[in-house]
């Protein structure tokens, strides 16, 4: 009986230890199975073809939001510099349109006053004149101070038409001024335009995870 019993407690405790030795436990909370992980594979690229200067990651380590690669900007940096360079140089002819502008609206305005004297000038001679016509007739003066008087309002009139032809001219050219500004501005928009877009380009540059 004795041996019978002995002989259970042995095989049992042989199981046992078969069992554990086939089966490894795991810390509480942790579970066991069999698989396999497989990568995902992204193609990435850039919107404008180029060479990679740069590659920051090693093959299957990959951060989110890292930079992977940067392309050889060289090129894009020189086209910014002349795109900034322009932008600068188109700002300067706005602002010496500008100028242009209120050199022209001031010449004008010289013109105007111009107009104003001279037609003064040619109030008073034909004024001058009338008189002179009449006093001819009396002989209260002679015939010569009526062609005096008459050359004046003649030279007059002809100052007071070239002032008003000044006047003309200035408009013109105050109006050829705003179209300058018009175009200088235009000049602006499309250089800072350029240069936003390469700017765009150099961020794009760079493959980020």
């Amino acid at each position: 009986m004795d041996f019978y019993l002995i002989l259970i407690i042995v095989l049992a405790g042989g199981g046992y230890l078969y069992h554990m030795l086939q089966s490894p436990g795991l810390p509480e909370g942790f579970a066991q199975s069999n698989g396999r992980i497989e990568a995902t594979e992204i193609d990435i690229s850039t919107k404008t073809a180029g060479r990679i200067s740069t590659i920051n990651v090693r093959e299957g380590i990959c951060p989110r939001r890292d930079v992977l690669a940067q392309m050889d900007t060289r090129t894009l940096a020189a086209q910014l510099s002349e795109a900034q360079a322009q932008h600068r140089q188109a700002d300067s002819n706005v602002i010496s349109s500008r100028s242009a502008l209120a050199q022209r609206k001031s010449e004008k305005a010289a013109a105007e006053a111009m107009v104003r004297q001279r037609t003064a000038e040619l109030t008073a001679a034909q004024k001058r004149l009338t008189r002179s016509q009449a006093l001819v007739r009396t002989n209260a003066v002679s015939v010569q101070q009526v062609d005096d008087d008459l050359a004046v309002v003649q030279g007059a009139r002809a100052a007071a038409e070239a002032a008003k032809a000044q006047v003309a001219a200035a408009s013109a050219a105050i109006d050829a001024a705003q179209s300058g500004i018009i175009q200088a501005q235009t000049k602006v928009d499309a250089a800072l335009a350029t240069q936003h877009r390469i700017e765009a380009d150099l961020d794009d540059s760079q493959l980020k995870a």
